[in-house]
C-alpha cells in the first residue's frame, strides 16, 4: 500500500507545478449608475456583498457628506445615514472585518484633515476614532495588514510626506512605522496582496510622475521594490486587491492626458498583465472596492471634458475551461486560496504520501481551505487533472 501510495505521488508530480494560472480572461460589465450627481475623487469600500460610496466633489465648490450603499445581491442603490464629519474629497478608505473606514482629506475650505471614522453597517452609524497624530494630510494612501489600518504618504498645503503610520482598532492606537525609502509623493495607488501592502505610482515633491512600485512587509518593517508599472506614469489612478491580483488603471499622465488602460499585478511572478479595455471612458479620479471572487466596482470620476460621472463598472476574473487553476498560500492565517477554477471541477488534495487530506466539489471559480489542523511538508492540489505543489511551513 506504501509503494501504491508512493507511485500516486510521484504521477502527481509529473504534471504542471508552477502554481500560478497562465490563462485568465477578464470581463468588463457596466451597473446600475450611481442615482446622484457625477462626481470625483469620492471613497468607495466593500462590507460583505455591499458597496458604499461617497463624499468627493460634484462640482465647483461642492463636497459632498452624502453616502450611498449598493446591493450587488438586488442590484440596488439606497442612501445610509450621511457622514457626520466635515464634507470632503480626497480622503482615504478602508474595510476591516464587517466596518468600513475613512481617514483625512480636505475641506471645502482647503483645509487638510486628519480625523479617523468608523461605520457600522448593522446600526447605520458612524463613529469618530482616535485622529491620525501626524500633519493632516489629503491624497494619502492607505492598505489593511493584520487588521490594522495603515495611511501614509499624501500632501498638505506646503508640504508633500513620506511617513506611514499604523492604527490598530481593538487598542484605539496610532504607531509610526518605517518611512516610504523614497521622495515624497501623493496620489498614489496602494492596495494588499498576502499579507503585505502596496504602493505605487502618483507624483513626487519635485513633480515627476512615477510608475514605481513598492511592497511593505509588516513582519520586517521594511519597504522593498518591485516590478515598474508597464504602461503611462500617472496620478490620480485607482487600484484594489482582487483574486491574488493588485487591479491598477485609469488616471492622468504628465501629458494631461485622462487614461482608462487597466493592468493586474501578479505578486508571485512580480508581472504585469494589461487587461482588456473597458468601455468606461478616459478618466481619473475614481472610487472603487472590491468584493473577494465577485469583482472590483469601479465608480464615477471625471472624464476629458470635465464632466463628473456617475456610472459603475465591474471587473472580474471569468474561468474557461482552458484556464489552469491559481494557487496560494496565506501561511499566517492557515489558508490555501484557489481562484480561476473551471467549472465543473473536482479538487482533491494529497499528502507527500498519496493519502487524500482533502475533497470538495467547487460550486463557484474560487475556494478556499482552511489547514489549521494540517501538519507542515509538501502537499498537491488536484484540480480535475490540473496538479500543483504547495509546501506548508
Amino acid at each position: 500500500m506504501i509503494f501504491i501510495r508512493y507511485l500516486i505521488a510521484i504521477s502527481l508530480l509529473s504534471f504542471s507545478l508552477d502554481g500560478v494560472s497562465q490563462s485568465i480572461d477578464w470581463e468588463w460589465k457596466a451597473e446600475v449608475d450611481f442615482p446622484d450627481l457625477g462626481r470625483d475623487d469620492a471613497i468607495a469600500f466593500s462590507i460583505g456583498d455591499t458597496i458604499y460610496f461617497g463624499s468627493g466633489n460634484h462640482g465647483g465648490f461642492g463636497q459632498s457628506n452624502v453616502f450611498y450603499k449598493f446591493s450587488t445581491s438586488t442590484n440596488a442603490w439606497a442612501l445610509i445615514t450621511p457622514f457626520p464629519g466635515v464634507a470632503r474629497q480626497y480622503s482615504i478608505a478602508a474595510t476591516i472585518g464587517n466596518k468600513g473606514y475613512l481617514c483625512g482629506g480636505i475641506d471645502l475650505f482647503n483645509n487638510p484633515l486628519n480625523d479617523l471614522w468608523e461605520y457600522n453597517p448593522a446600526s447605520d452609524t458612524w463613529t469618530e476614532l482616535t485622529e491620525l497624530p501626524a500633519a493632516p494630510r489629503w491624497q494619502a494612501a492607505s492598505f489593511v495588514l493584520n487588521n490594522e489600518l495603515y495611511v501614509g504618504t499624501g500632501r498638505g498645503w506646503d508640504e508633500i510626506y513620506k511617513d506611514f503610520w499604523a492604527y490598530n482598532i481593538q487598542q484605539a492606537e496610532w504607531r509610526q512605522v518605517s518611512d516610504l525609502p523614497k521622495l515624497p509623493c501623493y496620489e498614489t495607488v496602494s492596495f494588499e496582496l498576502f499579507d503585505n501592502g502596496y504602493l505605487g505610482l502618483g507624483r513626487d515633491c519635485t513633480g515627476v510622475y512615477l510608475s514605481d512600485l513598492w511592497r511593505y512587509d509588516p513582519l520586517e518593517d521594511d519597504w522593498l521594490q518591485e516590478a515598474d508599472f508597464p504602461s503611462d506614469a500617472r496620478y490620480y489612478a485607482k487600484a484594489e486587491a482582487y483574486n491574488g491580483f493588485g487591479i491598477v488603471g485609469s488616471g492622468q499622465n504628465a501629458s494631461g492626458q485622462m487614461l482608462n488602460d487597466f493592468w493586474a499585478f501578479d505578486p508571485i511572478q512580480k508581472s504585469w498583465t494589461e487587461i482588456p479595455i473597458p468601455q468606461m471612458s478616459k478618466r481619473k479620479g475614481l472610487a472603487s472596492a472590491a468584493i473577494p471572487f465577485h469583482g472590483v466596482y469601479f465608480i464615477a470620476g471625471i472624464d476629458e471634458s470635465f464632466n463628473r460621472r456617475n456610472e459603475m463598472y465591474q471587473l472580474k476574473v471569468v474561468a474557461s475551461a482552458s484556464s489552469n487553476f491559481r494557487l496560494v498560500y496565506n501561511q499566517p492565517n492557515a489558508i490555501i486560496y484557489l481562484t480561476e477554477i473551471a467549472m465543473p471541477t473536482n479538487v482533491q488534495v494529497f499528502d507527500i504520501n498519496g493519502r487524500m487530506v482533502y475533497e470538495s466539489k467547487a460550486i463557484d471559480s474560487y475556494l478556499y481551505i482552511d489547514i489549521n489542523s494540517w501538519t507542515k511538508g509538501l502537499y498537491l492540489v488536484r484540480v480535475n487533472d490540473d496538479v500543483k505543489k504547495i509546501i506548508l511551513y
